[in-house]
């Protein structure tokens, strides 16, 4: 079966150089945006290995896994046991692998940060910028706010982690765009990260003009500041979800 699977992508020549995996849908809080519908279902082990050898058969030699959910950090067990069959598979097929994860950094202890940097993971915070914004979508399972925890547990990561390996994922709700600039801000001169991932909200709701409009206007100004810090010979970095 490996075999026939081999000529199917090889032979095609298809370069697979990043898989994402969605371990769970699973999570320790309710984020009022979230599209994922909870429940308590995992990876099976199965589709794991089978997803694996479409990307480790597949051309090229670095490949990258990133896991996510739900909250994959949740079932810890099962993300060692996916790096050691990842890990495995890579050495069999003679690839190199980077992992990634992402994570809304609740459930962060001293046994989870030894684990990542082991395995040199780097590791994606979901954080919506200031407490303000943050917490009125960001809530946990029982409806707490969620920013105060996350800050704590991102300081605890970085007395072991350096954090050019941490990444913020920055959620924009429509509500929240005027803000977006502060937002980003926020991060940049209170958590050590410096690199941001802006991800638009998926909802129903489609934006309008003027809120485009502002959207633009904090992006630029969220540019000349990277600017104006580089000339510092402090550097920041930005990428914008599609």
């Amino acid at each position: 079966m490996i075999q026939n699977a081999k000529c199917s992508w090889d032979s095609l020549g298809i370069q697979i150089d990043q898989m994402w995996f969605s371990l769970t849908d699973d999570c320790n809080m309710r984020c009022s945006y979230c599209f994922v519908q909870k429940g308590q279902n995992y990876m099976d082990l199965k589709v794991m290995d089978r997803a694996l050898d479409v990307l480790f058969m597949s051309k090229g030699k670095e490949k990258k896994i990133i896991l996510f959910g739900g909250e994959p950090l949740i079932n810890f067990k099962l993300v060692k046991t996916f790096t050691e069959i990842a890990k495995k598979k890579a050495g069999l097929f003679n690839k190199k692998i980077k992992f990634g994860v992402g994570t809304n950094c609740l459930k962060m202890d001293q046994e989870i940060i030894k684990f990542l940097k082991n395995e040199d993971f780097q590791i994606s915070v979901t954080l919506d910028g200031k407490s303000e914004t943050h917490n009125r979508f960001r809530k946990s399972k029982d409806g707490k706010p969620t920013h105060n925890g996350i800050i704590k547990n991102i300081r605890k990561i970085q007395t072991t982690i350096n954090s050019s390996k941490l990444c913020c994922l920055l959620g924009v709700h429509n509500s929240e765009i005027r803000n977006l600039f502060s937002n980003c801000n926020y991060i940049f001169k209170n958590t050590g990260i410096k690199s941001i991932n802006i991800e638009p909200v998926q909802t129903n709701h489609a934006w309008t003009k003027n809120e485009l409009t502002y959207f633009k206007l904090n992006l630029l100004k969220i540019f000349n500041f990277i600017l104006s810090e580089s000339n510092k010979n402090n550097f920041f970095f930005l990428k914008l979800f599609e």
